[in-house]
């Protein structure tokens, strides 16, 4: 695909922007909280619903794709019999109703109506995410280390300092958050490096290689080590390029050397000596393991995961209940283990699976670069993260919108239709910019 094709398309492109902006934008410390209205205090909801409305009537793809049409169905009526041992029904149908509504809006705009190749949707994905993160970190390090906003700053006890730290937090108020989405701006830059030919391209790589460093800076560990891993597996295994894994092995291990008191104050490696590898998520995952021992074969009901502790009588170390920061965990407690079918056993059976037309060599690359992200986040983040299981969460809109478009290129075929021809179905502008 030649530069010129990669192209803005407004309205695709405005709706992703929008969808991803009000997902993150409901994390904000600014977002007033309502505990009343918490089911609508969120603007990704409104827009969800707005988005999904305008595409009514719903159409159907031309091509299905057996696999995500089943597992929708298989979701949508198992939540029926979820409901008959909800400990909170009424919160169960709202996040659920959410959800089923996220994920038409998604098979609608991606799947149903949209005349974008898979290369394209990529394209305008990654700079939405580019634009979003960029600014919000732009804004968290002004204002936490111009403005000196105490807001900006997670404190924290680091076991190696054996003292109160002051973690950038930034924007979002979560350390966990804003290193995530460092990651993925690093992750997108390198999907634009993928996407484009020109040889100045590598200025991609090295702005990519800049927020690594950002990730180390901000100290959460669960990015940092998607941060490395995604560099590693990128050179062995998109790039396949021998060179090139043995600088980054390299560099990694002169970098630990020269950098090896401030890298393990980040780790706050100290809290390994008592077995306490995830800090106060080991707490958090124990609690969801007596929950599970206790539920019934449906679960406790989606999104039902907090007041699950107090029905079973386990009692949170917190003084606020939290989630269980497990994504495997929080599935099979408000879904039963038949939710494990949904995340992971969706994910991994498309990693599995290859292009259903004879892809180029760059193409390749791109669905080995996206498989290896969703295979790193399955490793490391979701074990200490529930994210993309709520329409609530950080990653929920960012990670569905990759993850379908990953979909949408194994199962494309070459001879695509021209985005003029579906113009009479499809309400969304052709113009480029």
């Amino acid at each position: 695909m030649e530069n010129k094709e990669l192209k803005l398309f407004p309205k695709h492109f405005w709706i992703i922007f929008i969808f991803i902006g009000s997902n993150l934008a409901s994390l904000s410390i600014f977002n007033v909280y309502i505990n009343q209205l918490r089911f609508i205090r969120q603007p990704f909801l409104l827009i969800c619903l707005a988005a999904t409305l305008h595409y009514l009537p719903l159409i159907r793809n031309q091509k299905q794709i057996p696999v995500l049409t089943f597992a929708f169905y298989s979701f949508v009526f198992y939540f029926i019999f979820n409901l008959i041992t909800s400990l909170d029904p009424v919160n169960s149908v709202v996040y659920g109703s959410w959800m089923i509504l996220s994920l038409i809006f998604l098979y609608q705009l991606i799947f149903a109506r949209c005349g974008l190749s898979f290369k394209q949707l990529l394209y305008i994905l990654s700079v939405s995410i580019l634009i979003i993160g960029e600014l919000s970190i732009v804004i968290s390090l002004v204002g936490a280390y111009v403005f000196d906003f105490s807001e900006f700053f997670d404190e924290r006890y680091n076991f190696s300092n054996m003292k109160m730290t002051r973690e950038l937090a930034g924007v979002f108020g979560s350390n966990n958050t804003l290193g995530m989405v460092t990651f993925l701006i690093q992750v997108f830059y390198i999907s634009l490096f993928l996407l484009f030919k020109p040889a100045n391209k590598y200025g991609l790589l090295f702005l990519a290689f800049l927020h690594t460093g950002l990730i180390l800076f901000i100290g959460n560990r669960a990015s940092m080590f998607c941060g490395v891993l995604i560099w590693l597996g990128f050179f062995l295994y998109v790039n396949r390029s021998f060179i090139g894994t043995f600088v980054l092995l390299s560099s990694l291990f002169l970098g630990f050397i020269v950098f090896n008191e401030a890298i393990l104050k980040k780790l706050r490696i100290e809290q390994f000596e008592d077995g306490n590898l995830f800090g106060n998520r080991s707490q958090l995952i124990n609690e969801a393991v007596q929950v599970v021992q206790q539920m019934d074969f449906f679960g406790v009901g989606f999104q039902n995961q907090r007041l699950s502790r107090r029905h079973f009588g386990v009692e949170s170390a917190e003084e606020k209940e939290l989630n269980f920061h497990n994504t495997y965990l929080a599935v099979v407690a408000e879904l039963g283990f038949l939710g494990l079918l949904w995340i992971p056993g969706l994910l991994i059976f498309y990693l599995l699976k290859s292009p259903e037309y004879e892809a180029n060599e760059e193409e390749l690359k791109i669905f080995r670069f996206l498989k290896l992200l969703i295979l790193v986040l399955l490793l490391v983040y979701l074990p200490v993260e529930d994210s993309i299981n709520s329409p609530g969460s950080p990653m929920f809109a960012i990670f569905w919108l990759m993850f379908f478009t990953l979909i949408k290129g194994l199962c494309e075929s070459p001879t695509l239709k021209s985005y003029e021809s579906i113009q009479n179905k499809n309400s969304l502008s052709n113009h480029s910019v």
